[in-house]
């Protein structure tokens, strides 16, 4: 059993006293087990000892069409030899019923790992973690009970993960309802109050940040074996756009030729849950794309004349590559409008489309080869635009994506060395287009000021950013399981505060890393990069098993959206009123005491930020029910 020092102890109860308004209990070593709830942003391992716990009460509040979380954690005090867990309709004083099937169930997995991973590169900080059984992986409970899974051992803790999903079409109010838990042979009935607070507000079905949570598809037969079918990959892609995420890369059956992947994107403009696609460099027909640098290192032992010659060649093939790629959307783009302008009058096939030349540039021909390339891609679209300028007059709006939104996205670390060219005042030049204006920055960077202060300068130009975390743990944003879990959440504030316009992850199912492609055993070793979701073929499953991290990520994004309606709102008022109260400034205010720069500090707690959740319901309910002088009122309280 995993032993704390009394001053971590006493943390962590404190911790566990602002979960609910209800006291804390005391164990009670006569029942099979002590029965308590928890935030969905904790973490809580099965090997780790308690004094005290809170109530076993599941409270929550949310808006109408969205996804909020709670725990129910089994501590066990002898050998429970499994469970069942029931759930009921929740009910409103006024008969109102949100139906006990929007109540999803399952088993939180745990993973041993020994030896945690510790923070390299630039982020030299590290909160304290511990060794032992983390829970990750989500089995709907029905196959996690039919592996017998649900036998838990004296002294350890098991918990079970519950989903609201409250219907759009959910009446506002307060909904009420017990649950009953049932613990081993001996049938101990554990019995669960549950209350839902529904706010007569609705999450948008659109998403409005935007993500790149990249599927590498080769990894998914491995994974799900005999399991894998057709259906598998755009299985896994529908999975992220349920979690208001979306891969930019797409199942390769759907683009194995640049006239598949056209047709196919019409869905993938239409669909308001796709954010990003890109297009690979195998579908530009970039030939010798090393020469787009002038000394790459495929260079060594050629003349001056070969070299000038294979530059030439690496901007002609790329020129016009990316000339007919916008071609061809263009040419579907108005057909599919003009034949069908009642489902397509606003289709824009330009807005969401990205390229991703190069990943993760060094200092020197790689850093010239990006910059090259992005000097290539706004000549051709300006060259593209003035060809087309009888269609663009027809339709402005796709003129518009195609020069504001149509961007290489270049994941990196460097934040001067890809810059464009500057004017003798020190402002970019745009006017060569050469230089990066869509950056994916890594999440570390964003801790230094100067950075933060680099970056909104150049955003102030209308360059955009992303941002990324890769190899790196607490406190700075990080998916590894070992992580403090509520910094993913926390990232939905942050990005909202630093105006990013969306998020980047390399890989959701890296399974290679585990031995037979198996990540639910033999961890050891803490590290989890790349590694969102596992695979359902040892539960039968035909679609990925979520984790607690990707669900965080979710419950993120929904958060985000909290953010940006509060930020319409504050816009609409702003101009109706001639006031100038800044939104993100607002939301950077609420949370300056969890995070410093992007690290997340060592007091932050999840009520905190569940706290912040709720405080902005209150001010978007007031504005939603035009009570606008309500909602600045309470706006002001979060600047005092």
């Amino acid at each position: 059993m995993l032993k704390k020092t009394m001053c971590v102890l006493m943390v962590i109860l404190c911790s566990f006293a602002t979960l609910t308004t209800i006291g804390c209990g005391e164990k009670d070593s006569g029942k099979l087990a002590t029965v308590w709830s928890a935030l969905a942003s904790e973490t809580f391992l099965q090997d780790q000892e308690f004094d005290s716990y809170p109530d076993s009460k599941l409270e929550l509040v949310a808006m109408k069409g969205e996804t909020e979380s709670r725990q129910v954690i089994i501590s066990a005090n002898k050998f429970i030899r499994g469970i069942t867990f029931e759930t009921q309709d929740l009910v409103a004083e006024d008969g109102s019923v949100i139906a006990k099937e929007n109540v999803k169930l399952y088993g939180e997995h745990y993973v041993e790992i020994t030896d945690i991973y510790i923070n390299t590169g630039n982020t030299n900080v590290t909160l304290l973690n511990y060794a032992g059984w983390y829970p990750d992986a989500l089995v709907p409970l029905n196959a996690f009970c039919a592996k017998r899974q649900d036998r838990i051992e004296a002294g350890k803790n098991q918990a079970i993960w519950v989903d609201f999903v409250i219907p759009s079409t959910a009446k506002a109010g307060t909904y009420t309802s017990t649950f009953k838990l049932t613990l081993g042979e001996e049938k101990e009935v554990v019995n669960i109050p549950v209350e839902v607070v529904v706010y007569d507000i609705e999450m948008p079905y659109e998403v409005n940040a935007r993500s790149a949570f990249n599927i590498w598809y080769s990894q998914l037969a491995s994974g799900e074996k005999e399991n894998y079918t057709a259906e598998t990959n755009q299985i896994y892609y529908d999975f992220l756009l349920e979690k208001r995420l979306c891969s930019g890369s797409i199942d390769p059956n759907k683009r194995t030729n640049l006239d598949q992947y056209v047709n196919y994107m019409v869905e993938l403009a239409s669909n308001p849950r796709v954010t990003t696609y890109y297009i690979q460099n195998n579908l530009i027909g970039i030939v010798g794309d090393t020469f787009l640098a002038d000394k790459p290192p495929q260079a060594v032992g050629l003349s001056s004349e070969e070299i000038a010659e294979r530059k030439q060649k690496a901007w002609d093939s790329t020129y016009n590559g990316l000339s007919n790629i916008f071609n061809k959307i263009l040419a579907k783009n108005v057909t599919m409008i003009e034949s069908n302008p009642g489902d397509y009058a606003n289709l824009d096939m330009f807005k969401k489309l990205v390229f991703y030349f190069h990943d993760e540039p060094t200092v020197g021909y790689r850093t010239q080869m990006v910059r090259t390339f992005n000097e290539i891609l706004t000549k051709a679209k300006r060259d593209f635009v003035s060809a087309n300028q009888s269609t663009f007059e027809k339709y402005p709006f796709l003129q518009e994506s195609l020069v504001q939104c149509v961007r290489d996205m270049t994941p990196t670390h460097l934040l001067t060395e890809l810059a464009v060219s500057k004017n003798p005042d020190g402002t970019p030049n745009y006017e060569k287009g050469d230089g990066c204006t869509l950056y994916v920055m890594h999440c570390y960077r964003f801790n230094s000021s100067a950075a933060r202060a680099l970056i909104k300068q150049n955003q102030s130009y209308g360059e955009q950013y992303w941002w990324y975390t890769c190899s790196r743990n607490s406190p700075a944003l990080s998916y590894y399981v070992e992580s403090k879990t509520m910094n993913m959440r926390l990232q939905g504030w942050q990005q909202f505060e630093y105006d990013l316009s969306g998020i980047l992850y390399w890989d959701i199912a890296q399974w290679s890393y585990f031995p037979n492609n198996n990540p639910y055993k033999n961890w050891g070793r803490g590290f989890s990069e790349g590694m969102l979701v596992y695979p359902g073929q040892p539960y039968g499953l035909k679609k990925p098993v979520s984790s607690i991290r990707m669900e965080n990520i979710f419950q993120a994004q929904e958060d985000y959206e909290y953010l940006f309606m509060l930020k319409n709102f504050v816009t609409e008022y702003n101009s109706e009123n001639g006031t100038n109260y800044d939104a993100n400034a607002i939301i950077g205010n609420m949370i300056k005491d969890m995070h410093d720069g992007t690290y997340i500090t060592e007091s932050a707690t999840p009520q905190q930020l569940e706290d912040c959740r709720i405080r902005i319901l209150n001010i978007l309910d007031k504005f939603v029910k035009g009570d606008s002088a309500g909602a600045i009122n309470l706006l002001q309280r979060e600047l005092a």
